[in-house]
């Protein structure tokens, strides 16, 4: 595996985050990479939402074969960490409420809140490459309509 982009902090195989020095609650970018893509193409990608959202976290996660052929529960395992992420920028936002981890009990833990509690809406971003990444990020979906009953507010 290459090296870590500038200012990423690698939190699992194939995923990092980036957080810049004043980021804004509830900002975030997902970046699901093509299967293999270079490291020139990743940086430029990075280097401009970093532009465009100066305050956004960016979630970096990167894809190989091995990843989108192997079995789904093995994939979710992956996205753990990506996961925990996410709930963090929901949690900041106020529209959520964390009530337990809802990773390791496989159970819904995690409500919304009512509109009148809610301090600012979440500003996520999904960034698909291709295909590949389209299958992580479908993972990625599905996980997250399981645990919170909705669909990830993007």
């Amino acid at each position: 595996m290459a090296t870590l982009l500038p200012d990423f902090v690698k939190i699992r195989a194939r995923s990092s985050l980036y957080t810049p020095t004043n980021p804004e609650a509830g900002q975030l970018i997902i970046i699901c990479t093509w299967i293999g893509a270079a490291r020139k193409h990743i940086v430029k990608c990075t280097t401009a939402y970093q532009k465009i959202a100066p305050e956004a976290r960016i979630l970096l996660i990167e894809l190989d074969v091995q990843i989108i052929t192997s079995r789904c529960k093995k994939q979710r395992e992956l996205i753990k960490s990506g996961v925990l992420i996410v709930l963090d920028t929901l949690a900041e936002s106020g529209c959520y409420d964390i009530l337990g981890d809802s990773i390791t009990t496989g159970k819904p833990s995690h409500k919304l809140r009512s509109s009148a509690m809610i301090q600012a809406p979440p500003k996520i971003l999904l960034y698909m490459f291709s295909n590949g990444s389209t299958n992580r990020a479908t993972q990625f979906l599905v996980f997250f309509h399981e645990r919170l009953g909705q669909p990830l507010p993007i």
